[in-house]
């Protein structure tokens, strides 16, 4: 069940990609300035446009049954965190570790890219913890780089150094 709540909740995740990537090109094309970081979304993404229009038009229906008419991005977002969340409580009450290193990590990239950095710090902190009990090198040197990027980004070098030497 952990792992069915996790794909359910990357499936949202990528439909709030492919939703927010639609929603910026057709501002775009109105005239509308995109931030800086809209504009780095869209070069970065590696979405299609033309696909992400197809997969949409196929989903439609179901996201209309399960959010209403008010689909957007960040409801969809919201539902995605719901169920990693809850697949990560199933995985750590259970003792499944390497579901808890993929889940947290999930999670705790999406809680970044939604804004939520220090909720997102957290999550990672329990991802290399999995990961180290499990010998996940990928995923431990994975969650240590996203943690110092972190806290650079947020001006704080010597604790970003610090990630990066433990990644190291």
């Amino acid at each position: 069940m952990s792992a069915d709540l996790a794909n359910l909740g990357g499936s949202y995740q990528e439909l709030a990609r492919l939703l927010r990537l639609i929603t910026l090109v057709e501002a775009g094309s109105k005239g509308s300035e995109l931030s800086a970081s809209d504009r780095r979304f869209v070069a970065l993404s590696g979405l299609d446009p033309h696909d992400s229009v197809e997969v949409l038009e196929e989903s439609g229906q179901v996201l209309a049954k399960l959010f209403g008419s008010d689909v957007n991005p960040e409801r969809i977002n919201d539902a995605a965190i719901l169920a990693i969340e809850r697949a990560l409580e199933l995985s750590m009450a259970h003792g499944m570790w390497a579901y808890v290193s993929i889940q947290s990590h999930r999670l705790a990239l999406l809680l970044g890219g939604v804004g939520h950095h220090e909720r997102a710090e957290q999550v990672m902190l329990t991802c290399v913890r999995a990961a180290a009990r499990r010998s996940d090198y990928d995923r431990l040197v994975a969650g240590y780089l996203y943690l110092a990027e972190e806290a650079l980004n947020q001006d704080d070098a010597p604790k970003g150094l610090d990630y990066l030497r433990i990644a190291a």
